[in-house]
């Protein structure tokens, strides 16, 4: 076991130093840092990640940090899991239709859950937080030239988590209240192109190159109230499951590298460089990510020690229009 534990926090450590895997297919992920990752936790995404007020002690759920209080003693989890996207889109420019399909996969999150003690639960792990993948090119005829927009974009910013959960109140299977917190650190490498290409070799392209390393620590924490009702007449029982969390807003540190210049094609093939127009190294900068919080509250039904069915609703709130980048 403990081998196992060790080898497992080796693999996270040098995962988290690899480079950051392409797991994102939507032009939209050219705005601010990318898609957000919302798959957290595939065991709770049949419930279309309504999950803040759940507690499974076989399944880790980072939604809300609180949940690890309900972790079984000697039963440590291992959650690996991979995800999929195929998207089709659809453009309308200039009154001329386009279509595109593109599909992506990759690691989705790799965590260790640990029962420290009875009422103590331990996570530790690392997930995209984000990711960023797009090809677009539009093009327009200038005095008889066709001038081609081209805009690309790779990368995704990782997210090293340590959480822990504590139950304040446990009182068996009729009522329990928890609470719990986790620090991530953010960390990964944006890279944007935007490039402007004529069909005559007689004039120059021209090309902006930028790279963005960001860091960043995160920190949020959760609450959770669970509380059983049984009904006397038989042995079913009735769930009740409230959970709230808040993610702090964070102060991310960017560091830039912005590279301007032009190029010819040799037989419209080999890139050559030709001037450059502006060259920087390591410009600082920040970016502000915004606060959210999160409410949910679910019931359920429980009948000779099955469950039979649940019934949850969330809401989640998040002002991004104060998102700065500078």
């Amino acid at each position: 076991m403990y081998l196992r534990f060790c080898f497992l926090i080796s693999l996270i450590i040098s995962l988290s130093c690899t480079t950051a895997q392409d797991l994102n297919t939507s032009p939209f992920s050219r705005y601010g840092l990318g898609e957000l990752n919302a798959v957290q936790s595939t065991h709770f995404l049949g419930m279309s990640n309504a999950s803040n007020s759940f507690s499974d002690p076989q399944n880790i759920n980072i939604a809300n940090p609180a949940s690890y209080a309900g972790f079984f003693r000697y039963n440590p989890i291992f959650d690996v899991s991979v995800s999929g996207k195929s998207a089709l889109y659809k453009s309308n420019y200039s009154n001329e239709e386009n279509t595109s399909s593109a599909t992506s996969s990759g690691l989705n999150n790799m965590l260790i859950g640990l029962p420290i003690q009875k009422n103590w639960g331990l996570v530790l792990g690392i997930l995209p937080y984000s990711s960023m993948g797009y090809n677009a090119t539009s093009n327009e005829i200038i005095d008889s030239n066709t001038v081609s927009y081209k805009y690309s974009g790779d990368g995704s910013i990782n997210r090293l988590i340590l959480g822990n959960g504590f139950n304040i109140l446990n009182r068996g299977d009729s009522l329990k209240i928890a609470l719990g917190f986790n620090a991530s650190y953010l960390f990964g490498t944006l890279n944007q192109l935007n490039s402007v290409e004529f069909n005559d070799n007689s004039y120059y392209n021209s090309r902006i190159q930028n790279q963005a390393s960001i860091s960043s620590w995160l920190f949020d924490g959760g609450i959770q109230y669970f509380q059983q009702f049984r009904n006397p007449a038989n042995s079913n029982r009735w769930f009740l499951r409230m959970g709230a969390s808040y993610s702090l807003q964070s102060k991310a540190k960017t560091i830039n590298d912005y590279f301007a210049y032009t190029y010819t094609y040799n037989f419209n093939v080999q890139e050559i460089p030709k001037d450059t127009l502006s060259f920087d190294e390591e410009i600082e900068g920040s970016v502000a990510i915004p606060d959210k919080m999160t409410f949910s509250i679910s019931i359920g039904r429980n009948a000779q020690d099955k469950n039979v069915w649940d019934l949850a609703a969330q809401y989640t709130s998040s002002d991004w229009t104060t998102f700065n980048d500078t």
